[in-house]
């Protein structure tokens, strides 16, 4: 095919896209991103950074805060159920858990992509805390926040897609 062909630049600039879109699974597949030191310590959650790719229920600022979720039950029993729950999901991996709380991993399908999520449950205020964080990247385009609004659903028995 000579350069001269109308279906050149497009048949090119599609190649291109394909070729840097394979080369990033590779990448973050074979290199994933280190959970951040403010992961994964049970009896806290961690304030979000500046990114846009991170909700958590002890925040204030618009863009990263959401309601924790009602549990009026015992701790170890919220933690359970999350769990539960999550195990049920696709590309998920519980990593720690205790009687109050939970950390997993959830993997995105084509790139690989790790987000932190985190579960607390506090039986004093009936509810169970939560953050849900993406480990690399800058904008996450709401996956974060519709991940746990899903869970949300899930766990007071209305069915999501």
């Amino acid at each position: 095919m000579e350069t001269g062909h109308p279906l050149f630049v497009p048949i090119a600039i599609a190649s291109g896209t394909l070729l840097f879109i394979a080369m990033v699974a590779i990448i973050t597949r074979t290199f994933p991103p280190k959970k951040p030191d403010n992961v994964g310590k049970p009896g806290t959650l961690s304030m979000c950074g500046y990114k846009p790719n991170c909700v958590c229920s002890f925040e204030n600022r618009p863009n990263h805060m959401i309601a924790p979720l009602e549990w009026n039950r015992t701790e170890a029993e919220g933690i359970e159920k999350i769990e539960t729950l999550i195990r049920s999901l696709p590309r998920v991996r519980v990593i720690t858990r205790t009687d109050n709380y939970l950390h997993a991993e959830f993997t995105t399908l084509i790139f690989g992509f790790v987000d932190d999520v985190e579960f607390l449950a506090d039986e004093k205020s009936r509810t169970i805390h939560l953050r849900s964080a993406s480990r690399l990247g800058y904008s996450d385009l709401g996956a974060n926040r519709s991940r746990l609004e899903n869970l949300r659903n899930l766990l007071s028995g209305n069915q999501v897609n």
